[in-house]
């Protein structure tokens, strides 16, 4: 309504100037691995299928169907079929993909993975934003993950790769619903825990 203040999280949302992307949504075929370098941006991942292991700071994350993990500071990971698997660098993943060749073939299929990044404006020193963890890691099916996941992902997988009018801009504004939906669920799910 007209005249009434925002909540804290639009009001920070609002000011850091959001803006979603997807790089890819691919099939890859055991072994496989790709390492992904420091960056500006917040990178996120979401198993669409299958499961992998993420590893952060020489912490290893089981990841599985339905799992959202963002990582807010752009910080350098991995992720792979197996932790003992060799990585390729993220650079020439995404290169093969984007060029229509399929990396990582020459096994059975065992993941899928759409991984994309969110641009915001770093030079607003937001304490919500320079305090968010390294990782957030929302669980998928069957660990009482909100509705709105279990609406939004299918959304935003299908629309990856379509050849429609205004897919771009569909793309884009839900990568941006799913990172205010990751933010909103880690934001009362810190409320909850005991001061």
């Amino acid at each position: 309504m007209p005249g009434q203040p925002l909540d804290p999280l639009s009001e920070i949302l609002r000011l850091i100037r959001l803006k979603g992307c997807v790089y890819f949504q691919s099939d890859f075929s055991s072994p496989w691995g790709m390492e992904m370098g420091a960056g500006p941006f917040a990178q996120y991942h979401v198993v669409v299928r299958g499961q992998c292991w993420l590893t952060l700071r020489g912490e290893r994350h089981l990841l599985a169907t339905g799992d959202v993990v963002l990582l807010p500071q752009g910080d350098a990971h991995a992720l792979a079929d197996d932790p003992a698997t060799k990585t390729t660098p993220g650079l020439e993943v995404l290169t093969a993909i984007q060029s229509g060749t399929q990396p990582f073939q020459d096994g059975e299929t065992t993941t899928r993975l759409l991984c994309g990044h969110f641009e915001f404006d770093r030079m607003m020193n937001h304490p919500f934003i320079r305090d968010l963890p390294r990782l957030i890691h929302m669980k998928g099916m069957g660990s009482g993950r909100p509705s709105w996941l279990e609406a939004v992902t299918p959304m935003l997988v299908g629309e990856t790769g379509a050849e429609q009018p205004g897919t771009d801009t569909i793309i884009e504004r839900l990568a941006e619903v799913l990172l205010i939906e990751v933010l909103r669920s880690h934001l009362l799910d810190q409320r909850k825990r005991p001061a």
